[in-house]
């Protein structure tokens, strides 16, 4: 027996009868069968990694025997041509564009993506090690880096006629993404050593403990398949604690120290006679010191 590829549409990823990541693809020989005749495909992926095509996309199709086309099917996908078509990449029976990048193709490639203004960013770098997802996120792995990103990217639409091409650019306005940092280039600290950082960036920045004792918080954080869902997104922040800016409260605690060193009473009873240190005390807006976008549990 030899084993031959060859490209297929899928038709059907529920894998009903398992729930094993397979598949059902339509090869030639298939003909107008019903999809619920047809043979699963099984991943050629392990498990710890999933990747699905979806309805539509093309996959390649492995055969365990060349000459059988009902013999064990395995199958790798999608095949996606170009990163602008990571969301879906039609297969259209080999006229769509899954295919434009091999030969004997119908439909020729979208532009490269780097002659397109803003794509710098937008997605691993050629030496990367990195899991890209089918919208704007991904997890990418650098020498000394790791980055975790949501929302990297999106779609320039200024342009009629390049939105038609669907253009990705990369969003430097709002992104969301944790970055892991480990090198001898920063000078953090003082010695010549390495030094390492971790920042998390976002609008919002959340730090809940699953120990918290609010419990309309805690019975938020685990909706199933969602962990925190969009819509008790804002219910949760309302009821976390502001995070303080600790040098502005250092600040308005050194007000509140002069105060007190330099207050001084006329006798026992009355008030404190006026001072600058008591007029600066009186004059703290203690709501500065609360940050709008970094909350606790």
């Amino acid at each position: 027996m030899s084993m031959i590829i060859k490209e297929a549409q899928v038709c059907d990823i529920l894998d009903v009868d398992a729930e094993g990541l397979r598949i059902k693809v339509r090869l030639g020989s298939d003909g107008n069968v019903n999809k619920n005749q047809l043979p699963y495909a099984f991943p050629l992926l392990p498990k710890t990694i999933q990747s699905v095509p979806k309805i539509g996309e093309c996959a390649l199709i492995l055969l365990m025997d060349s000459g059988n086309d009902k013999s064990d099917r395995f199958y790798i996908g999608p095949v996606i041509s170009q990163p602008q078509r990571m969301s879906y990449d039609p297969y259209n029976n080999g006229k769509g564009s899954a295919t434009s990048l091999l030969q004997g193709n119908v439909l020729g490639p979208l532009p490269k993506l780097s002659q397109t203004e803003n794509t710098e960013g937008s997605f691993p770098e050629i030496n990367d090690i990195a899991v890209v997802g089918r919208q704007s996120e991904d997890i990418i792995l650098k020498e000394g880096e790791v980055q975790i990103r949501s929302g990297i990217r999106s779609v320039d639409n200024t342009n009629e006629k390049t939105a038609k091409l669907s253009p990705i650019i990369y969003n430097a306005k709002n992104p969301s993404y944790i970055q892991l940092k480990k090198n001898n280039r920063m000078n953090l600290t003082p010695s010549d050593s390495e030094s390492s950082v971790a920042n998390i960036v976002a609008d919002k920045v959340n730090l809940i403990s699953n120990l918290t004792n609010d419990q309309e918080v805690s019975d938020k954080l685990h909706s199933k398949g969602k962990l925190i869902s969009d819509e008790d997104m804002k219910p949760i922040i309302d009821r976390l604690h502001s995070v303080a800016y600790g040098d502005v409260l250092v600040d308005f605690l050194e007000v509140i120290r002069k105060a007190i060193n330099e207050h001084v009473h006329p006798y026992p009873g009355q008030p404190p006679l006026p001072s600058s240190s008591i007029v600066s005390l009186n004059g703290i807006n203690f709501t500065e010191i609360e940050s709008d976008d970094i909350h606790i549990s």
